[in-house]
């Protein structure tokens, strides 16, 4: 088992390392734990999947009426170019440029983002993927909740 080191910090600013320990086989332990002690759990994928890449306009990707109870995204990548959008709301977004619906992940010249962490849409949220102008891609996995 390797030691866990103190980690200093700079005020306002605590920085985390992740901590995984050995069993004495040599095996990862069922459980890890972050430099805080929280427990870092594995997080589930979603059971539902939607992938593609789109060129030059709006593409709806989860429906508001099939989300009626709400929706976890587990997993996303997008690859956008020049200016992309991927959005949420209870009407479809106008374009990528349209600025009055919530903004999940958005890329400027062809650049890689991806969720950093699970994301819940309300009841009745859909999602939609715009672009203006070239293709982007995204890959998603989400739950709708029961």
């Amino acid at each position: 088992m390797f030691p866990m080191r103190d980690v200093e910090s700079w005020e306002g600013h605590e920085p985390r390392a992740i901590a995984f320990e050995r069993h004495e086989s040599g095996i990862l332990r069922d459980k890890s734990f972050d430099s805080t002690g929280e427990n870092m759990d594995a997080q589930p994928i979603g059971s539902k999947l939607f992938s593609g890449e789109y060129s030059a306009s709006v593409v709806q990707v989860i429906n508001p009426a099939m989300n009626t109870n709400g929706a976890v995204l587990r997993t996303a990548s997008f690859l956008g170019t020049q200016y992309s959008i991927l959005a949420t709301g209870t009407t479809p977004v106008t374009g990528a440029t349209d600025k009055t619906k919530p903004v999940v992940l958005a890329s400027v010249a062809a650049t890689y983002n991806a969720l950093q962490f699970p994301v819940t849409l309300p009841a009745g949220y859909g999602l939609w993927i715009a672009t203006n102008s070239g293709s982007s891609s995204l890959f998603l996995t989400y739950d709708l909740l029961p």
